[in-house]
């Protein structure tokens, strides 16, 4: 590692240059947060113009935006991914559904994100 940082991911992203990436990746992240929205907001600013924002979350299906599950990580719907994006400035490049693990030998559903800066 050239450096190692101990924050809240918003609170990091926001506290870079701004604009300067070309890529945010959070793999297996947004399973320990709620509100994407502070999240998303915070890597546009880090994002430089067309830069990427790719994650993988747990798949939530009905109408809330977001829940804690039994196995104390949150899932999201893909409405609530679509509008923070979008109140972000993102535009949607790729959502597809995919597994994110095994628990308890069954596959868990999830979604994979690739958003563009606009």
């Amino acid at each position: 590692y050239d450096e190692l940082a101990v924050a809240g991911l918003a609170a990091f992203l926001e506290g870079r240059e701004p604009a300067g990436a070309d890529l945010v990746l959070a793999v297996d992240v947004m399973v320990y947060v709620g509100d994407l929205a502070p999240v998303m907001q915070a890597a546009a600013h880090r994002l430089a113009p067309g830069g990427l924002f790719a994650f993988t979350c747990q798949k939530l299906d009905g109408g809330a935006p977001f829940a804690l599950g039994e196995d104390m990580r949150y899932a999201h719907s893909a409405g609530h991914i679509r509008s923070v994006a979008e109140a972000a400035g993102f535009v949607l490049v790729r959502f597809t559904e995919a597994s994110m693990r095994l628990d308890r030998g069954a596959p868990v559903p999830g979604l994979v994100a690739v958003l563009r800066r606009s």
